[in-house]
């Protein structure tokens, strides 16, 4: 495992990125998973992705300075546009035999999400906790987050 850390902080390391432990970690999760597509928010707007097997370090899609706040209900099930960002949120409800097959970080407890999600921009002083990171990440000051109900809403 440190080895693994290692190649992935080298890897980084050719493109400027000074990554920190829990980058790392997020990047050996996608790499663990490279079946499923999936991306790793990383420093200094990069982004680590798993693409034919690959793991790519590039450049985040620049979100425009022209957008502020947006915020859109999610139902469950369901879909809601994002337009601001040119993406679509869809949620679902899946059976206990289907769990297995999907990776638990991805899936939300139907009690936490019952009726309907918030889809919103990062705003100043947002964190998350993700369950397999030990401490709370502040993600982007620009970008999208997802909140159950009401609870987040400020």
């Amino acid at each position: 495992m440190a080895l693994q850390r290692r190649l992935v902080r080298a890897s980084a390391e050719n493109f400027g990125l000074r990554l920190e432990f829990r980058h790392v970690e997020e990047i050996l999760n996608l790499i663990s998973n490279g079946r499923c597509p999936g991306k790793a928010a990383l420093p200094d707007g990069w982004m680590a992705s798993i693409d034919k097997g690959e793991l790519k370090f590039e450049p985040a899609p620049q979100i425009s300075e022209s957008i502020h706040d947006y915020r859109y209900l999610l139902p469950v099930p369901g879909k809601v546009p994002v337009p601001e960002t040119g993406t679509l949120f869809e949620a679902m409800l899946i059976s206990a035999e289907k769990r297995a097959a999907c990776n638990a970080e991805n899936l939300l407890d139907s009690g936490a999400a019952a009726g309907e999600l918030t889809v919103r921009n990062w705003r100043p002083g947002d964190r998350f906790w993700p369950a397999h990171l030990a401490g709370a990440y502040q993600g982007p000051e620009k970008g999208k987050g997802v909140a159950p109900g009401e609870a987040r809403h400020g």
